[in-house]
């Protein structure tokens, strides 16, 4: 029925410390079932990303109709992750694109100006962590406007993410 984070959510956040170290991304998603989760299992999903080394699930977590999935490692950046749950056919898609603050699947200048409407809070909707906190802080303040700049033009450690654009998504719009 539904996934946290949500179905065609971008995660726009630093992919590692400005060192290079310490990588960070998605490696749970809580999918919402119309039914009991009880007795689903590793074996009842199947994950893939684009050109990129899916994750695999390593473990799940039922609870009523909710059931959390883990990864061994994060979904990858610059890539579509679809989890599929084999038996019903059905999916969820999750984005990885540092400096896509507004969710627009390319990471450009426009981000700048997207990370400093989540900040003033005028962005519609209102921007999630995942979106406005690409420092990985936990909040969104001012140091994100950097940090998107960095991850645009590659400072530090960073791959420059200028206009790079995520795929089309295997899920569809």
């Amino acid at each position: 029925d539904s996934s946290s984070p949500p179905h065609g959510a971008i995660d726009g956040r630093q992919p590692t410390d400005e060192t290079g170290a310490n990588p960070a991304g998605w490696d749970t998603v809580m999918l919402t079932f119309n039914g009991d989760t009880a007795g689903l299992t590793p074996g009842d999903f199947t994950i893939s990303s684009g050109g990129a080394a899916a994750p695999s699930v390593i473990g799940v977590t039922p609870s009523g109709i909710n059931a959390t999935l883990t990864f061994d490692t994060f979904i990858p950046p610059g890539e579509w992750t679809m989890i599929t749950h084999d038996p019903s056919g059905t999916s969820a898609c999750l984005g990885y694109l540092p400096g896509d603050v507004n969710g627009d699947e390319i990471s450009d200048p426009g981000d700048i100006i997207g990370v400093i409407d989540c900040i003033n809070m005028v962005a519609v909707p209102a921007c999630e962590l995942y979106q406005c906190d690409t420092d990985r802080s936990g909040t969104c303040d001012p140091s994100d406007i950097i940090r998107v700049i960095d991850l645009l033009n590659g400072a530090n450690a960073y791959t420059p993410w200028f206009g790079v654009a995520l795929p089309v998504s295997p899920c569809g719009p």
